[in-house]
């Protein structure tokens, strides 16, 4: 039921990946990266936590219908916007 994620901590990806909860945020550097790794192989339950976490919010966030509903949603908006909201 998914993968843990570890991202490094930049532009883009300190906006999906919420450090403890749906991943691991670390410095972009070796030592921090292997940390993390070590931390997640001897650590079964945060394994299991962020994995499950990531996926669903994966599944919430990415799913077709998801961004069915929000694109839907932004051109309706728009067409509200050039109509006048006529």
């Amino acid at each position: 039921s998914g993968l843990p994620v570890i991202a490094v901590k930049s532009p883009g990806l300190i906006e999906i990946v919420e450090h403890g909860v749906n991943g691991l945020l670390v410095e972009p550097d070796e030592q921090s990266i292997a940390d993390a790794i070590a931390k997640l192989m001897n650590d079964s339950e945060l394994w299991r936590e962020l994995s499950q976490n990531g996926r669903r919010m994966a599944e919430e966030i990415y799913s077709k219908n998801s961004v069915i509903s929000k694109e839907i949603s932004l051109i309706s908006r728009l067409t509200n916007k050039v109509s006048g909201g006529v």
